[in-house]
């Protein structure tokens, strides 16, 4: 039996038609493994941190899961191009933040 939260969790991407996803404070990759078992068509899944270590533990825990890319980068301080995500995720990480209010909307 599905669980109601990841029930939740995909009914979630489908109505918002999500396609791309930025995990940041990805860590190992646990979200990032846990949003391909919801059986979703991501395009891509990217994850971010800024553990190097951790980074290449996730590496390594999803190496055949395609559509992610992992890259050592600040959440805080991104380079990405706005609204190139459809959904940003920050899961289990809240407690690493210094500041909440430098939280910003993707």
């Amino acid at each position: 039996m599905e669980d109601t939260a990841i029930k939740h969790l995909k009914e979630t991407f489908i109505e918002n038609r999500s396609k791309r996803v930025l995990d940041i404070g990805t860590g190992v990759g646990n979200f990032i493994f846990l949003l391909n078992q919801l059986e979703y068509p991501f395009e891509e899944i990217i994850g971010i941190d800024t553990s190097q270590r951790a980074i290449d533990m996730a590496k390594n825990y999803l190496t055949d899961q395609k559509n992610v890319k992992l890259m050592v980068m600040d959440g805080n301080h991104q380079t990405f191009s706005d609204e190139l995500f459809d959904v940003v995720t920050l899961s289990n990480s809240l407690h690493h933040l210094d500041d909440m209010t430098q939280i910003h909307s993707a």
